[in-house]
């Protein structure tokens, strides 16, 4: 949620492409981390597989990581 409020609020857009952000966004999380939510969704499954101790999740949170990467590039 702070990640998107930080969209909508320092740059003025939202993180969807159909309305992107007038201005780079370059506060907060996004000071330290180029694509925060991802980040949090690689912690979220990492929490997990931890908890549960599964590898089968491991496995889940390498290939999205993975499935990110390409994305992004």
């Amino acid at each position: 949620l702070h990640a998107f409020a930080r969209f909508a609020l320092e740059g003025l857009g939202t993180p969807a492409p159909v309305a992107p952000t007038e201005r780079l966004v370059v506060g907060g999380i996004y000071r330290h981390v180029r694509n925060p939510m991802y980040v949090a969704v690689l912690a979220i499954i990492l929490g997990q597989a931890l908890l549960f101790s599964s590898a089968a999740l491991v496995a889940y949170a390498a290939i999205a990581a993975v499935a990110m990467v390409s994305f992004v590039k």
